[in-house]
């Protein structure tokens, strides 16, 4: 029973931390992972604070080719970068001052001619 039992609480919990994860706007503290999931897309992203700037580190990878890429970014305070996931959503990744923070968005984007 108490195996049944452990499962069912890591499925609410892993379901908590995808809904928070899912989230329009959140924000990370350092060496914190967050995960994203776009169709077929998936990534995960941390910062570690370096030199008073956020080095980002974002490991995405789809579900047809497995294989990951990772990109990583250093970040000034008060500066963002833009990371798309999938055709119609990007992240958006700002680093709080003195790098002690970074506020993650989740963006639609709109094709334009």
């Amino acid at each position: 029973m108490t195996v049944i039992k452990n499962i069912l609480v890591a499925s609410i919990l892993s379901a908590s931390l995808f809904a928070t994860a899912q989230a329009a706007e959140q924000t990370m503290k350092p060496l914190q992972g967050v995960s994203f999931h776009a169709g077929s897309e998936h990534a995960v992203a941390y910062f570690l604070p370096e030199d008073r700037t956020c080095k980002l580190v974002v490991t995405a990878a789809d579900d047809a080719h497995f294989a990951p890429t990772r990109r990583e970014a250093a970040i000034a305070p008060g500066k963002s970068t833009r990371y798309l996931l999938a055709e119609a959503k990007a992240l958006e990744f700002t680093c709080q001052a003195e790098a002690h923070a970074m506020t993650v968005k989740s963006l639609a984007t709109v094709a334009a001619n």
